[in-house]
């Protein structure tokens, strides 16, 4: 058990410690740190960027007659779109999209990337902002809120559930204001609210629940958002979510879909049944136990995540 605990952690490790090292060789010069006029060697985009960074709808609309390329990719490998995010300009954002950029475009030259690293897009990165400014203007531009980035077999979950994979109430907001589906469901039969509680985040799921999320709406195997609660009760609440979490318990047993016992039932160590090949007998099993190592190591993992997630969106 602890030799596959300390594969996991380096494993990991070893992921979030490559996506750094994958942003550090592609960004040999941060985004945010390029000015409009040293964005490119072309003066017909530079002038262009020069009116992104203003946020001068006129004058951006005037440089793309002119010639200037919408999706252009600068001299350090950045497209022009993630740059207007980066640099924290969503009137810029907003007039490369009227004028008709390509939000699902990578946010970089795909040969400037390094070799089998998967390159997000713009639409990927401005879900994942802390600022609900872009998502917005590009609802604002027609962006279909319930839009599926990935559509296929394996996924096909809208713009929703990335920003509940992002944990940014800010941008669920923004699409949820736009009349995206709050019970929408992926492939598998997971609603945003259900992908809210596996991931433990309990101030997103509160929010969608109070916003009509349907916290009994079956995923394909029969299970819903409240079952979750009844097996899990409160192991594995993130720090700062106890609140919210608790305001969920109380207005699921105010419905009559929960009671306080199933909690206090759902947080006792749970034996492993007979079923369970290979382990010892009597052998006890805290699942998402804070307190315990594996509980330790996955809340270590979390801050890893959030904290390579925040560099990321500067």
């Amino acid at each position: 058990m602890r030799n596959s605990l300390a594969m996991m952690m380096i494993t990991a490790l070893a992921w979030l410690t490559g996506c750094n090292g994958m942003r550090d060789a592609l960004w040999k010069t941060q985004p945010e740190s390029i000015s409009g006029d040293t964005f490119s060697a072309d003066p017909v985009v530079k002038r262009l960027a020069v009116a992104v960074e203003r946020g001068d709808r006129i004058a951006i609309t005037t440089a793309v007659q002119a010639g200037a390329d919408v999706n252009a990719v600068g001299r350090h490998g950045c497209r022009l779109l993630y740059w207007a995010l980066a640099r924290g300009t969503p009137a810029g954002f907003e007039g490369l999209l009227e004028c008709g950029a390509d939000i699902n475009a990578p946010v970089c030259d795909p040969a400037q990337a390094p070799k089998g690293s998967r390159i997000v897009t713009v639409l990927e990165k401005a879900l994942a902002s802390e600022d609900p400014a872009f998502i917005t203007a590009a609802l604002r531009q027609g962006l279909d809120p319930d839009y599926v980035p990935f559509p296929g077999p394996f996924d096909s979950r809208s713009l929703l559930f990335f920003a509940v994979q992002g944990n940014s109430i800010p941008v669920a907001a923004a699409l949820l204001d736009h009349g995206a589906d709050i019970d929408r469901t992926s492939v598998a039969g997971y609603t945003p609210l259900a992908d809210a509680g596996r991931g433990c985040d309990y101030n997103m799921a509160w929010f969608l629940l109070n916003r009509g999320a349907d916290p009994t709406k079956k995923d394909k195997s029969g299970h819903d958002f409240v079952r979750g609660l009844k097996q899990y009760g409160s192991r594995g609440v993130w720090t700062g979510h106890e609140k919210s979490f608790e305001a969920i318990v109380a207005e699921l047993v105010k419905r009559g879909l929960l009671t306080h016992q199933d909690i206090i039932e759902a947080d006792k160590p749970k034996p492993v049944p007979p079923s369970f090949e290979g382990s010892p007998p009597g052998i006890t099993v805290i699942e998402h136990s804070p307190d315990s190592e594996a509980g330790q190591a996955i809340l270590e993992l979390d801050r890893l995540e959030r904290e390579a997630n925040k560099r990321d969106r500067r």
